[in-house]
């Protein structure tokens, strides 16, 4: 493991929150670079300060002041009723207008080009469906 990765490891490494194998490749790579180790004494230092520190207490007035807050803010309003209709009317057609440009795009010439099993589809003369759908498009 390289100093990069073992770096981006070394938080969850000192919190115990890495797997055997995790934890276990970390370690060997912190037994044969120095670098990393002192990272994480640092930052094992930076943990200490900060748990040695006491929890800010919060104000009393902190509810009421984000309660206020909320109240304050202003409401966001979905489209409803006519417009929220044409905008899902208007998405539908969007939708329903590419997936036809998409097919008939993507697939120009996969109805209408004649294959071999046409002929053994027809039956007593009568036109296969490939053969309808071919006149159809104007190709017969």
């Amino acid at each position: 493991m390289n100093c990069s990765k073992v770096r981006r490891l070394l938080s969850s490494y000192a919190d115990g929150e890495l797997d055997s194998r995790a934890r276990d490749a970390v370690e060997l790579h912190l037994a044969g670079c120095a670098e990393c180790r002192n990272e994480l004494a640092e930052l094992q230092a930076d943990s200490n300060l900060l748990q040695a520190e006491p929890a800010p207490e919060p104000s009393p007035f902190l509810a009421g002041r984000v309660l206020a807050a909320v109240k304050r803010a202003p409401a966001v309003k979905r489209p409803s009723g006519l417009v929220a209709a044409v905008l899902t009317g208007a998405v539908a057609a969007v939708l329903v207008a590419v997936g036809l440009w998409l097919g008939t795009t993507l697939g120009k010439g996969v109805i209408s080009q004649p294959s071999g099993l046409e002929s053994l589809l027809t039956v007593n003369a009568e036109p296969t469906l490939g053969s309808y759908y071919s006149s159809l498009l104007g190709g017969e």
